[in-house]
């Protein structure tokens, strides 16, 4: 199968963006891990809350989000609606809002293939982002329907378009990871644990910890708890000094990386083999265009 998910990947790194994000946080008085929080909060379902949250960020620990939730309630960018959920202050919106036009308007400003060439592709990877819309679960597209609230007018740049579409397939892919995974019974945080494992990422409870504690919220006990966990079911052997993922370990993450890509690939079905391979070229255009500006 022809990995995809890469080249969706490599397209959406190889666009150009404004380089003042750390500026523009600091003059708007935010940390990044407040505005990661913010951004989901304003992607979920309203109204966003505790639980949605965590939904949306299954791999953080639900107490720092909720942290991150109070800060955003001291600096007058959320309002509780309750002890659970909350609603974003017109100021929330309208600073969530001006940042995505800047970053759009930006964009539109590049023009790495011909008219015609960005227009086809911003029309092929429409229809592959509706198919997955219009798709049955699973997975639950929480993801992808919230990044379709940021969407820009049909008539936007092909290049605002395209953004938001790789942006849109970006989501889709952790819906679909998500769902693969959720089928096991698994928490978050365990199974980012076990893939880190697979992938040759991490091979101690020092380095998981090193590497996610201070992004995820969990201490360097939450993390040898997990592993813990996965011990217990025989997914990994932590008898030595270094973590192994057993035999069954290794086929529950190749399971899952499988279930992962079937649920991620069903709308390119929308497509005919002549449209995957031009879409295939074009993205591949894209981004050598862009790794030669």
């Amino acid at each position: 199968m022809e990995d995809w998910f890469a080249l969706v990947q490599d397209a959406f790194a190889a666009l150009p963006r404004l380089n003042d994000r750390a500026e523009w946080l600091y003059h708007a008085g935010l940390q990044p891990a407040e505005w990661d929080v913010l951004q989901a909060a304003y992607l979920c379902e309203p109204p966003p809350s505790v639980d949605s949250l965590a939904e949306w960020l299954p791999y953080t620990s639900p107490t720092l989000i909720r942290a991150q939730l109070d800060i955003l309630l001291e600096k007058g960018l959320l309002q509780a609606l309750n002890e659970q959920e909350y609603f974003l202050t017109d100021r929330a919106v309208d600073f969530i809002e001006a940042r995505v036009e800047q970053e759009r308007a930006f964009l539109a400003a590049h023009s790495p293939l011909p008219a015609r060439d960005l227009q086809r592709l911003a029309h092929l990877l429409s229809r592959i982002v509706q198919t997955a819309l219009a798709a049955p679960p699973p997975p639950d597209k929480t993801r992808l329907q919230g990044s379709r609230r940021l969407a820009p007018p049909a008539d936007a740049a092909p290049m605002a378009l395209i953004d938001q579409y790789l942006t849109d397939l970006l989501y889709f892919r952790d819906d679909a990871h998500v769902a693969a995974w959720r089928r096991h019974g698994f928490d978050g945080p365990v199974i980012e644990v076990l893939m880190l494992l697979w992938r040759g990422e991490a091979s101690d409870v020092d380095g998981i910890s090193a590497m996610l504690s201070a992004q995820r919220g969990y201490s360097h006990q939450d993390y040898a708890r997990f592993v813990a966990r996965l011990q217990a079911r025989d997914w990994v052997d932590a008898s030595g000094p270094t973590l192994i993922v057993t035999p069954d370990g290794r086929a529950l993450c190749e399971e899952i990386a499988a279930t992962t890509d079937r649920y991620y690939m069903f709308p390119w079905t929308a497509l005919l083999p002549v449209e995957v391979r031009q879409l295939r070229d074009l993205l591949q255009h894209l981004i050598e265009a862009f790794s030669h500006s």
